[in-house]
């Protein structure tokens, strides 16, 4: 048995990267659904978020192409040349692979460090996977232990002390560089997560005006 991700993320791909692999819910279920029927994985869950896209997997036997095989089925999936993903994808295995994830559950290897957003991310994508049947007793373990690290982490630590996320600290920035929000008119491009809850940060500090385009 061998613990595998392979993954891309702000650390290492371009938006325009991160975006043509990322995996919607339906996506995600199909593509776990699949690599368990090829044989490639036994369990699976996908995570994917605006800034990262991790497939972590259990492998029915140890083998070092384990790690080429998902990394090969996620280009193949999305229409990619394994090329055009190249040196972004990092993989991890077994203690690489906890240490990694763990990290990721807690924050500290977000675009924010610290953001209290991926926690959330970690145990949807868990929910989703565990719900559609693609986990197991070590997938089941090893993501219940994550979230239960990144909460303590949250709650021991002064990294949970001011809780903070991508959209509201676009919005705290943009407070700051225009002298305050309430006169300002404001046009949020784009719908979807992360937009949302700038949206809602905004109307929070009371803009008056505020304008959608897609």
């Amino acid at each position: 048995m061998e613990l595998a991700v392979i993954g891309i993320s702000h650390r290492t791909a371009s938006l325009a990267l991160r975006e043509r692999v990322a995996f919607r819910v339906e996506q995600a279920c199909e593509a776990t659904d699949q690599l368990r029927a090829r044989g490639v994985l036994k369990e699976a869950v996908i995570l994917s978020t605006c800034n990262r896209t991790e497939v972590y997997g259990v492998a029915r036997e140890r083998s070092g192409d384990i790690l080429q095989a998902m990394e090969m089925f996620v280009a193949s999936y999305h229409r990619l040349a394994p090329a055009e993903m190249g040196s972004a994808v990092y993989r991890h295995s077994d203690r690489d692979l906890v240490r990694h994830l763990y990290r990721v559950a807690a924050g500290l290897d977000s675009l924010l460090l610290g953001e209290s957003e991926i926690l959330g991310q970690v145990r949807e994508a868990y929910r989703v996977a565990m719900d559609y049947g693609s986990t197991g007793r070590v997938l089941n373990r090893l993501f219940q232990s994550a979230l239960e690290v990144g909460k303590r982490i949250r709650t021991e630590t002064q990294i949970g002390s001011r809780p903070m996320s991508v959209a509201s600290a676009g919005v705290k920035q943009a407070e700051v560089l225009l002298s305050g929000l309430e006169n300002q008119r404001i046009m949020i491009v784009g719908a979807g997560a992360t937009s949302e809850q700038v949206v809602k940060h905004l109307c929070a500090r009371g803009v008056p005006q505020l304008h959608c385009g897609f």
